[in-house]
Formats: structure tokens, C-alpha cells, sequence
């Protein structure tokens, strides 16, 4: 089984995570903080992090350097309310999805990173 990482400092947001991406088969560990993060990379080896834009312990951009540092090849999505942050935070993730009660872009992202299909195009 492949393995989700969700990092966010939203309780809510980690657990409606936790419950879809259960759902379609996947392992998911959550994580409140950069911290808590970095520990589950180095003792679980995710095989795609979701991470939002803002943790309350440490600067995205130290995180992602931290978790780079211990594995280079992990695909990140950023998942955040930040409609406009995509040009900043896309020159180093995977890809950059905004939060919505509809889970189907971040699902089919997943899906794509992880077993490398091609995004399925919507008419």
C-alpha cells in the first residue's frame, strides 16, 4: 500500500484527509507541524507528502529543505487556501492545489505522482 503524508496545522483538514484518502486504499499519517513532519519522513518513508503552505513551528521553505535533505525524490503537493502562492511555491513542488470541499483535483494528483498515470483530463 502507498503511503500519504498530510502535514497541517488544521485538525479538521488533517482528519477529513485522513478519512478520503483512507478510503481509496492509501496509508495516511498526519502530521500538526514541521516537526512532526520531518520525524514521520525519517521513520516512515512516505511515498507523497501534502503539505499546506503554513506550519506553525517553521518557514515552508526550511521545511521542504529539511525533508529534501532526507529524501530528495519525495513528490510535495502544496495544498493551501492561498489562491495567488502558486508562482512562489511551484518552482519546487510537485504540484500546487487549493483547498476545497471538493477532493477530486488533490486525489487525482496523488494518484498521478504515486503511480506516475497521467492526469486524467476533465471535458
Amino acid at each position: 500500500m502507498k503511503m500519504v503524508l498530510i502535514a497541517d496545522s488544521n485538525k479538521c483538514h488533517r482528519m477529513l484527509y485522513e478519512i478520503e484518502l483512507s478510503s481509496e486504499g492509501y496509508i495516511v499519517i498526519t502530521a500538526k507541524n514541521g516537526k512532526e513532519a520531518v520525524n514521520i519522513i525519517r521513520l516512515f518513508y512516505p511515498d507523497v507528502i501534502v503539505m499546506d503552505t503554513y506550519m506553525p513551528d517553521i518557514d515552508v521553505y526550511d521545511l521542504v529543505v529539511q525533508i529534501f535533505k532526507i529524501r530528495t525524490e519525495i513528490p510535495v503537493i502544496m495544498n493551501t487556501v492561498d489562491e495567488t502562492g502558486k508562482d512562489r511555491y511551484e518552482p519546487w513542488c510537485d504540484a500546487y492545489i487549493v483547498k476545497s470541499s471538493n477532493l477530486q483535483e488533490l486525489r487525482e494528483k496523488i494518484r498521478q505522482l504515486i503511480t506516475c498515470e497521467p492526469p486524467v483530463l476533465q471535458p
